[in-house]
């Protein structure tokens, strides 16, 4: 795996099957490509996708004890996650002296889930709505004058809905209240405070004492809420967004090669992951081959 992050650009002139493999000379080639034929990404498949070397370097493959440099190649990925030739050597790099180098290998392990850390609000809260008397967990909603739910997710995976209440008390003055199903199906107090607003409906002052987390049976940090977003406004009211920095296990996708030579695992919720480097700080391109 290269660490040195350059150009590794990848252009079209049509797919050719996983046919047989010329070495070709291994010298610097022209670059000089229409714009128009730049891609974003080539897909990494176990078909194999047929590539030239153009620029600095060659790719550099290990041919049973020996390491050698082939400008032609057809590049994909084997049962092991390997990249290889079509002939199933290994695939080490692009490069001009070929040492430092290593097998790239791409896992096809599903994405891990990332469990909440921090959950931020974004929101504006009407300052003329009429103080209630204080906010009671027995009645939640009824005593609160504005609520939104947020998903959180534990290192086990679980997935919990919590509640967030808002309860105005007067004077630009706020509750709020953190709530969730406990045991039982009971909704549960994991944490409340006051949030203080100043006359322009920016945030003066927020006291929240520490939340509980509501996975009991999963070991984790405790998380935090962050309210440094929220507003307090006359006639306006809206939470715009509540952003978590959580997400959940995700089935592996594909392996693709960016432009820039990043090797990287792609999920079906979208995520990305950077597993390797395929050039070693040349100016190179790799085509696909004409």
């Amino acid at each position: 795996m290269i660490a040195n992050r350059q150009f590794f650009v990848a252009c079209v002139f049509g797919v050719l099957g996983c046919g047989g493999e010329a070495p070709g000379p291994v010298d610097s080639r022209s670059c000089a490509l229409p714009a128009a034929s730049l891609v974003e990404n080539i897909e990494l498949g176990s078909e194999g996708v047929a590539v030239e070397v153009c620029g600095e370097g060659s790719v550099w493959v290990q041919d049973g004890p020996d390491v050698r440099p082939v400008s032609q190649l057809v590049l994909r990925r084997d049962e092991y996650g390997r990249l290889v030739r079509g002939d199933g050597s290994l695939v080490l790099g692009v490069s001009e002296e070929g040492v430092g180098l290593a097998a790239v290998v791409v896992d096809d392990a599903d994405a891990p889930v990332v469990p909440t850390r921090t959950v931020t609000l974004v929101a504006n809260l009407d300052a003329s709505t009429p103080g209630y008397r204080p906010f009671d967990e027995l009645d939640p909603y009824g005593t609160s004058s504005y609520s939104t739910s947020v998903s959180l997710f534990g290192p086990a995976g679980g997935q919990h809905r919590v509640d967030i209440h808002f309860a105005s008390q007067g004077g630009g003055s706020w509750e709020v209240a953190v709530m969730a199903e406990g045991p039982n199906r009971v909704d549960e107090l994991l944490g409340r405070g006051v949030l203080d607003f100043g006359p322009y409906g920016t945030l003066a002052s927020a006291e929240l004492l520490p939340l509980l987390t509501p996975w009991r049976t999963e070991e984790t940090p405790p998380w935090v809420l962050d309210v440094s977003r929220v507003r307090s406004v006359d006639h306006q009211f809206e939470i715009t967004v509540v952003d978590e920095d959580s997400a959940p296990a995700s089935p592996f996708a594909g392996v693709i090669a960016t432009p820039r030579g990043e090797v990287i695992t792609v999920y079906e919720d979208g995520r990305e992951h950077v597993r390797a480097w395929i050039v070693d700080g040349l100016r190179a391109q790799l085509t696909l081959a004409r």
